[in-house]
């Protein structure tokens, strides 16, 4: 079948996905923002519930001590006999107005509190009705490609161009794959390190340790080795029951050999730990490099695809010149 020909007969389908990609392109942007939205919501909740937590407990505070000087006659008395009875007043003054600020420093905390709630629950709908816009983006972004795929996989001489652009987007997704490989290579060896840095603070651990390290290792070859971690080991009989002097000095020489190892092992660890953590950044940089890559090409694929089907509505798709028989297009 002629370009032109598969082109009219998948036309409408075409300008269908093309018509809700153009009205919903909006929608992946908007969930992003709309979940950092409610993420930030939640944080601040959380940080506001204990503020109010807090005022409450000053305005349990600030009552007490208003009620204990409206009621202490012995306070009241001690004030009157010493002669100070204005300065008692301005006293209890003082412990009333403070319980009445902190009193309404809980509404306005209370106030804020709900509000937050009131903003998560908005943010959480439009997150839910956001979600259902961006599947629909999605799923018609994933028709559009595999109709496009079945109309123009392959060589198109008829539309210049498609071929060399179908060409980049090949070498763009095999270079963010590769990319990505290296991410999650990077994740898993830096978890095998890092949990090895924690478990050498632990002396009983330590060939745990040496075992992830190792396993890190195959996976990076960049990963050296921990070196060797010495022991301290005591035999119950001979060195407890029947202790010396002797004993004591091998235990102390082994105690401190062994914490000396140790102590060199985290420090290479560590080491190890922040040249990884460079190695994962680098590839995550990387990563979002080739994937933003890949997008463009696959968007400037799909805008010459999308031209070919206006030119051919137009009459304006003139078929190639060659030599042979005239390819064959599958719809």
């Amino acid at each position: 079948m002629y370009i032109n020909e598969v082109l009219r007969a998948t036309a409408a389908d075409n300008d269908r996905l093309l018509k809700i990609i153009s009205e919903t392109d909006y929608a992946p942007t908007a969930l992003r923002q709309s979940n950092n939205y409610v993420v930030k919501l939640k944080k601040d909740i959380l940080a506001q519930e204990k503020l109010f937590r807090d005022t409450k407990t000053t305005i349990a505070r600030e009552e007490a001590e208003h009620k204990d000087y409206q009621t202490s006659h012995i306070k009241r008395l001690a004030y009157r006999l010493g002669g100070k009875r204005e300065k008692f007043e301005q006293k209890a003054s003082k412990e009333e107005q403070d319980w009445v600020e902190a009193v309404q420093r809980g509404f306005e905390v209370q106030k804020k509190l709900d509000l937050l709630n009131q903003n998560l629950a908005e943010a959480t709908k439009t997150s839910a009705d956001m979600e259902n816009v961006a599947a629909t983006y999605n799923q018609a972004e994933l028709e559009l490609d595999s109709l496009y795929k079945s109309v123009f996989q392959g060589p198109t001489p008829d539309i210049p161009g498609e071929d060399q652009r179908e060409a980049a987007v090949y070498q763009a997704s095999t270079e963010f794959n590769w990319a990505q490989g290296n991410v999650t290579r990077g994740s898993s060896t830096f978890m095998d390190i890092a949990e090895a840095n924690a478990l050498t603070r632990v002396r009983q651990n330590v060939g745990q340790a040496e075992m992830l390290v190792s396993h890190a290792r195959s996976i990076e070859p960049l990963i050296g080795d921990i070196g060797a971690v010495v022991h301290a080991q005591h035999h119950f009989v001979s060195e407890v029951l029947f202790d010396n002097v002797f004993s004591d000095m091998k235990k102390y020489d082994e105690i401190k050999q062994s914490q000396a190892s140790i102590t060199k092992a985290k420090n290479y660890l560590e080491n190890m730990i922040q040249a990884t953590n460079e190695r994962l950044e680098a590839a995550v940089a990387k990563a979002m490099e080739a994937k933003q890559a890949l997008e463009e090409k696959r968007l400037q694929l799909q805008q010459i695809r999308a031209e070919a089907y206006q030119k051919s509505a137009r009459g304006e798709l003139v078929p190639a010149a060659l030599d042979g028989p005239p390819p064959s297009y599958r719809a």
